[in-house]
């Protein structure tokens, strides 16, 4: 059995509720990073992307593919089946973007943006936001893997009209031990949007953990 069809046949079966091996998950996986990178990389070669992006801080969120129906659909709801739709925060104006692009051919068919529309953070945007922390050495040993549960809240100001920080990608981390009885070490909140560090403060005792404000 040749490798893509392998892999079709884990895809069948994790769909279907069928228990697959533990590598033909991962190669699955790996092949659909794989795919989705390919599409990214297909938006970026769109004239109209690179110019909305040119110039512009933005991260990319999630790439999601919307199948075809098997038979007509007269839903205009499902006006975007058939593509992949590419979601991309641009934070210089705190606004969530989405392509569509048509598969197979790969044409940019649709452009939106919705203002301060908050989507769950990806995890790339919790790594920048730990490499944030490390550089200002605001967090010592917290900011180690392993070593702490992280859990990310939007802070109160990014929804808060009229607060400078409204609407920004601002985010409050809460460090919690690794333990069965998990103990809350400390807070930090970080804003993607203008990439700095606005505080870092213990929330209770925390034993040979060190929180410098």
């Amino acid at each position: 059995m040749t490798g893509s069809a392998r892999l079709g046949r884990c895809a069948r079966h994790l769909l279907a509720g069928v228990r697959t091996s533990e590598r033909d998950q991962q190669d699955l996986l790996a092949a659909v990073d794989r795919f989705k990178a390919r599409l990214v990389r297909l938006l970026y070669d769109q004239p109209a992307a690179r110019t909305r992006l040119a110039g512009v801080r933005h991260h990319l969120l999630d790439v999601e593919v919307v199948p075809a129906p098997a038979r007509p659909w007269p839903r205009p709801s499902r006006r975007y089946a058939g593509t992949a739709r590419i979601r991309i925060y641009d934070y210089d104006a705190d606004l969530l973007l989405e392509f569509f692009l048509e598969l197979p051919s790969g044409r940019l068919t649709a452009v939106t943006g919705r203002v301060r529309a908050r989507p769950p953070l990806a995890r790339s945007e919790v790594a920048e936001a730990l490499d944030l922390l490390r550089a200002a050495d605001r967090l010592g040993p917290l900011a180690e893997a392993g070593r702490c549960v992280l859990v990310p809240r939007v802070s109160r100001a990014a929804v808060t009209a009229g607060h400078p920080r409204w609407g920004h990608r601002l985010y409050t981390f809460f460090f919690w031990s690794a333990t069965d009885r998990p103990v809350r070490l400390g807070q930090a909140s970080v804003d993607l949007s203008a990439r700095e560090v606005v505080g870092v403060r213990e929330a209770e005792a925390v034993g040979r953990w060190e929180i410098r404000p």
